[in-house]
């Protein structure tokens, strides 16, 4: 090679690595700011759910307890009331009301707040002798509140406290008495969000809103942070602490000049400093007023490993376009050098496919082999020589159909790349899963055939079917958790809310109350007692079986027996609703069953036919001997009634735990659907199945196979 195409090679070089040098820049780049507006758009969702969290808490406190006629009739005297009969109605009212606002305060809620029609304030309950002043130009929730009866949430600066605030409208009687509101400080959001994440987080406020609104005596609670001479801090809410005192006020003074700008725009943003050799993310979230205007700052630090990857591999791709470059620029220079050396390359290039873990591979069109290196060997356990002869012989049956179809098409186009997957039995017997390219090349003067590249995926298969089955049992789980929470939530809290109610009504007026009326009230207690004895026993026996702790014995039982016993346990039950119960199970019937279990289901199964079967109703428990098509004997047990019947929209999920099956019976009996949900588990524990047949106002037949013998 002459020395001009040296020269030429040379600036070619230099042009390409130029070129290479500003996309790895303007690809870092974009890398960079990619991962920073991730982390603020984390920041963003995480500062909105907490939000959410409160707005829920608050909005069930506003509706379980202050919009009640009770509080409702007491606040609505106070607008008109003179001085001294506002302050009885303001103690009432704070009496009444000090726990819910102590559980409040537990909440990391900070306020409990009365205001009037006329935005003056009534009652804090933070500040109970701080009273009568004029909201209107202070607190722009209050004002639109009582202006458009609407409520109004969201951050908000007060005379006070700055805070998250809920401010609802009051009504009694359809009149219009006032407003109450609720309030989180920023102490609240960062004590959920590091539940999540053990990250540091900030608040800051605009300057002219605290020299604007807050009462003089309280800016001395305030600072001048040191993010920006336009923001200012609690001093209760401060980020630095012991630990990190030093690094973050080295943060925040290398930030200042820097973010300025987006401070001044109201952006929401991430910016990175490094510190000791050491990454820190600083994501900032904008948050506008109730009014809608740009009012604070939300921001966290954290420790990131991120960038320092991001950096390597930027000043590697840097190093590895050069290397590669120069390479590029090296072999052209010497290409004319090489010409001897073509032999040793091609045996250079023959052992990294002997050496390769995938399998290389040459067919012809009769899917014979011509060439495989000996990676096939180490993947499959087949020696070189063996199995040579149709290849697809060896391809599992389920694949075998659209490979050999896929292969039709593909060897009819030369030239053609194909991908494939599929099942491939290995030597010792086993299913590998196998995934690659083909290359036809049948047209190749030397090649000659079909160039296949082939690895094993049969560990990232089993990987992938282990993640399927695992999120099956997440979703499972996440049912049960949630079917569990509603009935502690709502069908425990129910009856024991009826209860006390009619247990302290007995109390308050027992001497009053003739025996008559006494034992009427007892025997609706007693009556929710053994409803709520039941829905534990049902509730703790779920329990066990989502643990796997029941003992499950099961034994050669005469149902019989076990049907006579359920059937009389059952008896005052039905005689109160005036049922009829048949027992139509042979005196000799035999069943293998653990007793125990077998009970419970029939116990749910005649109950609910109970609550379901209007009075003079008869409810039938039989039982006959089938064979499966196995040879194998069941008893199939059937409990039919002529109740109301269940629509069929409802059918196919009755004995789902994540469905929400619980309705009244025909007297307003109450459950949780969990009874069907113990027996569908204890029958197929069993080794038997349950279903139900059913059609509107002509009854239902729930019906389950239990293995005859052992």
């Amino acid at each position: 090679m002459d020395k001009r195409k040296i020269a030429i090679t040379i600036i070619a070089f230099i042009i390409i690595e130029g070129i290479s040098f500003l996309m790895i820049e303007n690809s870092h780049k974009q890398e960079i700011n990619e991962y920073l507006k991730k982390n603020t758009l984390e920041l963003k969702v995480k500062y909105k759910a907490v939000q959410n969290t409160y707005t829920l808490m608050t909005e069930t406190i506003l509706t379980q307890v202050i919009n009640k006629p009770k509080i409702l009739k007491l606040y609505s005297n106070a607008y008109q009331a003179n001085s001294e009969q506002k302050q009885r109605i303001r103690d009432s009212l704070y009496n009444m009301l000090l726990p819910v606002y102590n559980y409040l305060k537990l909440n990391n809620i900070k306020q409990l707040h009365f205001h009037l029609p006329d935005n003056h304030s009534f009652l804090r309950f933070h500040r109970p002798n701080k009273h009568g002043d004029d909201l209107t130009n202070f607190r722009y929730s209050v004002k639109m509140t009582n202006a458009t009866k609407q409520k109004y949430k969201g951050f908000e600066e007060g005379k006070i406290y700055n805070g998250f605030r809920y401010v609802f409208p009051l009504f009694c009687e359809n009149k219009h008495i006032g407003s109450v509101e609720t309030s989180f400080s920023f102490n609240a959001i960062e004590e959920q969000l590091k539940q999540h994440e053990d990250n540091i987080y900030g608040f800051m406020l605009n300057k002219s809103l605290v020299k604007g609104k807050v009462f003089d005596t309280e800016k001395s609670n305030y600072i001048l942070s040191l993010l920006s001479e336009d923001y200012m801090c609690e001093k209760g809410y401060l980020h630095y602490t012991n630990d990190t005192l030093n690094i973050l006020k080295q943060i925040d003074i290398k930030l200042k000049p820097l973010i300025a700008d987006e401070l001044a725009e109201n952006k929401s943003f991430t910016v990175y400093q490094q510190i000791n050799n050491n990454y820190y993310l600083i994501s900032f979230v904008s948050i506008n007023n109730v009014e809608g205007k740009p009012a604070a700052y939300i921001f966290s630090y954290k420790k990131d490993t991120i960038l320092s990857k991001y950096k390597q591999q930027y000043y590697l791709s840097h190093i590895l376009s050069i290397i590669i470059l120069a390479i590029v620029a090296l072999a052209v220079i010497l290409i004319q050098f090489k010409n001897s050396k073509i032999k040793d390359s091609e045996e250079h290039y023959r052992a990294l496919i002997e050496n390769s873990n995938d399998i290389i591979s040459v067919i012809d069109s009769r899917i014979n082999s011509i060439y495989r290196s000996p990676s096939y060997e180490k993947v499959l356990g087949y020696k070189l020589g063996e199995n040579v002869n149709n290849l697809f012989e060896f391809v599992h049956t389920d694949d075998k159909k659209r490979m050999l179809n896929d292969f039709k098409g593909f060897v009819a186009k030369p030239g053609k790349t194909a991908h494939m997957n599929y099942r491939y039995l290995h030597k010792d017997g086993t299913w590998r899963h196998l995934e690659g390219t083909g290359k036809n090349m049948l047209d190749s003067p030397v090649i000659k055939g079909i160039v296949l590249n082939i690895r094993d995926v049969t560990k990232r298969k089993n990987a992938e079917l282990a993640l399927r089955e695992n999120e099956k049992k997440l979703r499972d789980l996440n049912a049960t958790k949630d079917k569990f929470f509603s009935i502690i939530a709502h069908d425990l809290k129910s009856p024991f809310s009826a209860m006390l109610g009619f247990s302290q009504l007995l109390i308050n007026k027992f001497e009053k109350y003739d025996v008559q009326k006494q034992k009427r009230f007892l025997g609706i207690i007693n009556s929710d007692l053994k409803n709520t004895y039941k829905l534990l026993d049902n509730l703790l026996l779920w329990s066990q079986s989502q643990k796997g702790i029941i003992d499950f014995k099961p034994e050669k039982e005469n149902f019989y027996l076990v049907a006579v016993e359920t059937l009389g346990f059952l008896y005052q039950t039905a005689k109160n609703k005036t049922i009829t119960l048949i027992n139509q199970v042979p005196e000799v019937c035999s069943v293998y069953a653990d007793k125990d279990m077998l009970e419970t289901i029939l116990r749910n199964l005649i109950s609910n036919a109970i609550k379901f079967t209007l009075r003079k109703g008869e409810i039938i428990l039989s039982s006959r001997i089938i064979t499966d098509e196995n040879e194998q004997k069941f008893v199939e047990i059937s409990v039919k009634d002529n109740g109301v019947g269940i629509p069929r929209e409802m059918q196919g999920s009755l004995f789902n735990v994540s469905e929400n099956n619980s309705t009244k019976g025909t007297e307003n009996e109450t459950g949780t659907g969990l009874g069907l949900t113990l027996c569908k588990e204890f029958v197929e524990q069993h080794g038997g199945k349950i279903w139900v047949e059913s059609e509107l106002d002509k009854g239902s037949t729930f019906i389950f196979l239990l293995p005859e013998e052992s």
